[in-house]
């Protein structure tokens, strides 16, 4: 009697009236933190099949695409539209995992990106002719641990952590609604909403 009479004293609700609602965020919680551990397991193996290697440059050729950018607004025909450049180097590298020396190509290795003009392209062969990376140059890349031969610029993308991160934010969603549970159960117990 007297934990039910503080518990209205100092104005929250008593287990029993929280019930139902606790139950279902304590599961909701629970398939988040599972969903967080999936996601960060998947994650991890995933990034454990790539290592990274000092490569040597053999040669180098330019590439470029064009993007196709416009402004963040609902009416299209008011939008800004421009046209972005890519310059790109297609490298030929070699790297060596203890006496083996792995040749490969990486394709697309992003040199820089700016608004396109009249000489884009000029601009972008004479970058990769003349500015670094050199052939002859040390650069850092990825490579398959399976397959050393598939080597990349930067560690390959993996959906393992969209996972994680929906785990994530139904986890703080399921904590915020607990909480907004648990009070408008309190409000309602003192009389202040319905």
């Amino acid at each position: 009697m007297e934990d039910s009479s503080s518990d209205e004293k100092f104005g929250f609700a008593p287990p029993e009236q929280i019930g139902m609602p606790f139950l279902h965020h304590a599961l909701w919680i629970i398939i988040s933190i599972t969903f967080m551990g999936v996601g960060d397991i998947l994650a991890t193996w995933h990034d454990s099949g790539f290592r990274q290697n000092e490569a040597t440059i053999l040669s180098k050729s330019s590439d470029w695409d064009y993007v196709e950018k416009r402004d963040s607004c609902s009416d299209d025909e008011n939008c800004r539209h421009w046209t972005e450049i890519r310059c790109l180097a297609n490298v030929e590298i070699y790297h060596i995992l203890g006496e083996t020396n792995h040749t490969s190509q990486i394709d697309d290795w992003v040199l820089y990106t700016e608004r396109k003009s009249s000489n884009s392209e000029g601009k972008c062969n004479q970058f990769v002719e003349n500015d670094p990376p050199y052939v002859n140059w040390n650069i850092t890349i990825w490579y398959d641990t399976e397959n050393p031969t598939q080597t990349y610029q930067e560690m390959p993308d993996s959906w393992y952590e969209l996972i994680f991160l929906l785990g994530g934010t139904s986890l703080l969603f399921a904590i915020l609604m607990g909480i907004l549970t648990i009070v408008f159960l309190t409000l309602r117990k003192l009389g202040i909403a319905s």
